[in-house]
């Protein structure tokens, strides 16, 4: 690998990381904004939702910014949205301002991410591209298990808004670094949008938001804009599946290799973010820990999770089939059983040990699942797969977070028994039932992306990828 090409990928990755730090630095501080601006359980959770929910939204227009923009300039416009994203969350002075601050994130790191990913794969040679893309989703993951602990220490001692601060010197040396030595990679062409499809898109997404955020306010109306949301999308699909110009190539689905491992993927996705919002709302309420010990609970299962995706990328490289991801698979489902069994009589290493299972076996899921779907596209549509296979992650991050999170709350109001925190653990435990269940899909898509698998020449696979 050229010396040029190992500076680019550890900007790319050092950068990616900013992101991922700044996505999940607020979570383990949840409790403590949730008492500074008065808001509950569901309101706090806007927090990662619209985050999220921005992400997802813009993650579409990346390959239309793809054709239009040089790659360098794209990483450094989504580098100055997270600065000023980063600076707004700093001058907070109410819940308002610190979701604004959070959106501007959020449409940072929709250029970013599916962009690193473009600019990995084709930048990095073939015979590595599964370990960069491992790489990638290890240092995301290096995320979630830094920042509780760091975020735990400073609540101890200091106010949460300083750790933003701290975080905008590395924010701006990125940058500075990414001027200097970042060029472009991207074949820029003519690309025009279809104005009707992204008004469709528009017009679908702002219902979709509205359904997830009256979901707990107003059942009636969030059902009904759910209702038309359907109907939108269902239109916007047809119109963009039979598009010159397509705003998210829906079209790649129509292969069985791209299509199961992404549903897989967006199910998967789902249960990661869940998870880890659910655990310091458990530990911290029931289980009176204090910030800090919350988030050193949390530590040792993510540096399991980045263990797991470094070893599953590895192993995907070797021997290209789904063996590992069935195993992650059935290891996530026996972590979740274990879940629903903590209670506020649990030891702490208890809860350390099935959080470290249940991390284990989504690393040996995700990076597996990402590989197939993205070795399998044709260079011609890295950039149109990259869209829709992140918008269909992100999708799952927030469909999961925001549903699980709403049903937490809704069913610890309704007081099926007289103690607050029995209501609450109630809440979570049939939350950890529903996600074992989405695991049994999980695990039959895996099966049967193994049976595709074995039908398919591997040699023929690698050497003539999917071309519409």
């Amino acid at each position: 690998m050229e010396k040029y090409n190992k500076v680019s990928i550890f900007i790319i990755l050092f950068a990616t990381f900013l992101f991922a730090f700044t996505q999940f630095l607020l979570i383990n501080a949840y409790p403590t904004i949730m008492r500074e601006f008065n808001v509950n359980n569901s309101q706090i959770q806007l927090l990662t939702s619209l985050f999220l929910f921005t992400t997802m939204i813009l993650i579409p227009f990346t390959n239309y910014l793809s054709d239009t923009y040089k790659s360098n300039h794209l990483i450094i416009a989504a580098l100055f949205l997270l600065i000023l994203g980063t600076f707004l969350g700093c001058q907070s002075f109410n819940f308002y301002m610190l979701l604004i601050s959070r959106i501007i994130q959020g449409a940072g790191y929709a250029i970013i991410l599916p962009i690193s990913q473009s600019v990995l794969l084709k930048i990095a040679p073939n015979k590595h591209q599964s370990f960069i893309l491992g790489l990638l989703n290890s240092v995301i993951n290096i995320a979630p298990a830094i920042a509780p602990p760091i975020t735990g220490i400073f609540l101890a001692f200091l106010n949460w808004k300083i750790m933003y601060w701290l975080l905008l010197p590395f924010e701006i040396l990125v940058i500075i670094i990414s001027i200097i030595y970042l060029s472009n990679t991207f074949e820029n062409k003519k690309t025009k949008l279809n104005k009707k499809i992204v008004t469709l898109y528009a017009m679908g997404s702002v219902f979709l938001s509205l359904m997830l955020l009256f979901l707990d306010l107003n059942i009636i109306f969030s059902l009904l804009s759910g209702f038309i949301s359907f109907l939108i999308f269902t239109v916007f699909i047809f119109l963009d599946r039979h598009s010159e110009v397509s705003l998210i190539n829906f079209n790649l689905l129509n292969f069985r290799i791209i299509k199961l491992p992404t549903i897989a993927l967006f199910l998967v996705m789902m249960l990661l973010l869940s998870v880890e919002s659910i655990l310091p709302i458990f530990t911290q309420s029931i289980l009176n820990y204090t910030p800090i010990e919350s988030g050193f609970i949390m530590t040792p299962g993510t540096l399991i999770l980045i263990m797991a995706t470094f070893i599953s990328s590895k192993l995907y490289d070797k021997n290209q089939n789904s063996n590992i991801i069935i195993i992650g698979v059935i290891t996530t489902a026996v972590s979740l059983v274990l879940f629903i069994f903590i209670d506020i009589h649990s030891y702490m290493v208890t809860t350390i040990i099935v959080f470290c299972l249940f991390m284990f076996g989504i690393g040996c899921t995700i990076t597996p699942l990402t590989s197939i779907a993205y070795i399998n596209l044709d260079a011609a549509y890295l950039f149109q797969g990259s869209a829709l296979i992140n918008t269909f992650r992100q999708f799952g991050l927030i469909l999961g977070v925001t549903l699980f999170s709403k049903a937490i709350n809704f069913i610890s109001h309704l007081s099926v028994y007289h103690s607050t925190t029995s209501n609450l653990l109630l809440g979570i435990r049939i939350s950890y039932i529903a996600m074992a269940l989405i695991l049994v899909i999980v695990l039959k898509l895996a099966l049967s992306l193994k049976d595709l698998q074995n039908k398919i020449s591997l040699s023929h696979t690698n050497n003539s990828n999917i071309k519409l």
